[in-house]
């Protein structure tokens, strides 16, 4: 399932149709090097951050904390 496919809960509007978003994608990590996991996802969120965008993340469910 896409973000975009998703119910707009708990806003209570659609972000794709009320706000200029872009679902950028996954992350790239090599999971079989789990010590780069974590560097991989702040490098990868430093980029979108320095573009001058925002980030709204979401956790998958059934994960710990989702």
């Amino acid at each position: 399932m896409q973000l975009a496919e998703l119910k707009p809960h708990p806003w209570g509007f659609d972000p794709f149709d009320d706000l200029a978003v872009v679902d950028y994608g996954d992350c790239w990590f090599d999971a079989h090097n789990p010590l780069t996991i974590k560097p991989s996802i702040i490098e990868h969120a430093r980029s979108i951050l320095a573009s001058g965008a925002k980030m709204l993340t979401a956790q998958p469910l059934g994960l710990p904390g989702g």
